[in-house]
């Protein structure tokens, strides 16, 4: 059985008002959150994924990122209905978005640099991140 054993929460609320509630991130909108989660198997492996808190407070899992993988930061776009990320699942950080029920899963990048932490532009239409 897999716990999970942190979770930390940086809202971005309506027009980009962040409230720091910890190092990791997360998005605020149309009460839906993205959070990191943070799960260790039972030989106490660590995988980090990309999960989604609902506002009954019902918390999925939306990338089940192989063991000592991990998906980080998501964000959603501007009408919510997908997320950016970045993760590491072959070696490299890369960036990816996915469906906000966590299916739809497309590649962005896929290079050897340290590509992370992405966002999209306000209107949606756009992705930005850093990349080295």
């Amino acid at each position: 059985m897999n716990k999970l054993i942190g979770l930390g929460v940086m809202l971005v609320i309506g027009l980009g008002v962040m409230v720091a509630l910890g190092e990791d991130m997360a998005t605020f909108d149309t009460g839906l959150i993205t959070i990191d989660c943070t799960v260790t198997d039972e030989s106490g492996v660590e995988t980090g994924d990309v999960c989604l808190l609902e506002p009954d407070g019902t918390v999925t899992n939306l990338t089940n990122v192989p063991a000592g993988s991990y998906a980080y930061r998501g964000y959603f776009n501007n009408d919510c209905s997908r997320i950016v990320f970045y993760g590491n699942f072959e070696d490299t950080e890369d960036i990816y978005t996915m469906a906000v029920d966590g299916t739809d899963l497309q590649r962005i990048t896929n290079d050897d640099a340290r590509d992370y932490n992405a966002s999209y532009s306000p209107d949606g239409t756009q992705i930005t991140w850093v990349s080295h």
